[in-house]
């Protein structure tokens, strides 16, 4: 992986260069950064590292130090180093192994235990966990509260989570029968900025609600909003 990485040196970008002299100087030291810190030590990027990476054909920092891990050992661990050319095999897929558990290790080891326990404390005492969410990172929320869930926490989502309560009434809403809808992020000044823009019917303002699973809610121009 050196060898090679020497080879590519002089077709890089500068901060390509940069980045390989880095790593060229140092690779141990290297195998324990994470690409922010690689980035900063050689005077680069993030995104510099990650098209680095890229550039030597590797789709990952994390890839990038997994072949490097496999050719200069990492300090500190039991992996043995590993010669060129060594065939794949099951030297190597311990090499890996002992690598990974090695990171576990580290990490453990510089965890704030204390603030851990009081966090967990705090978890398996609360009356009621709120786990709010957007996009991407529902899938993660829905899998954290179904553990706790499971575990005897009570868990609220985000569409569960506390709100403004709003009675809905006016033309549409059947006379009698006020419809309450619950919006949470929006407060007193959104209320007035709407009362304000539909103040001179016909003109105004038709609202949409969305939510991340698709529902929608409209309240049209003509709708009186009250805060419940």
């Amino acid at each position: 992986m050196l060898e090679f990485l020497r080879a590519r040196v002089p077709s890089l970008s500068a901060s390509g260069r940069r980045i390989a002299e880095t790593v060229l100087d140092d690779p141990e030291r290297v195998l324990t950064m994470s690409a922010v810190r690689l980035g900063e030590a050689s005077g680069s990027s993030v995104g510099s590292v990650v098209r680095f990476c890229h550039s030597l054909g590797i789709a990952s920092f994390k890839d990038f130090k997994l072949r490097l891990a496999a050719q200069t050992g990492c300090p500190g661990c039991r992996c043995a180093r590993v010669p060129a050319g060594s065939p794949a095999g099951r030297d190597t897929i311990d090499d890996v192994f002992a690598i990974t558990m090695d990171g576990l290790s580290r990490a453990i080891d510089s965890v704030d235990r204390a603030a851990i326990t009081r966090a967990a404390v705090a978890m398996r005492t609360a009356r009621r966990i709120l786990i709010p969410s957007s996009g991407s990172s529902q899938p993660v929320a829905t899998a954290l509260g179904a553990w706790l869930s499971w575990s005897g926490s009570s868990v609220a989502y985000p569409t569960d989570a506390p709100g403004r309560g709003w009675r809905l009434t006016g033309p549409g809403v059947p006379a009698g029968e006020p419809v309450h809808l619950e919006v949470t992020g929006l407060g007193d000044r959104f209320l007035a900025a709407r009362a304000d823009l539909v103040g001179d019917y016909p003109t105004g303002i038709d609202v949409l609600f969305v939510t991340d699973a698709g529902t929608v809610a409209g309240i049209p121009r003509t709708t009186r909003i009250e805060v419940a």
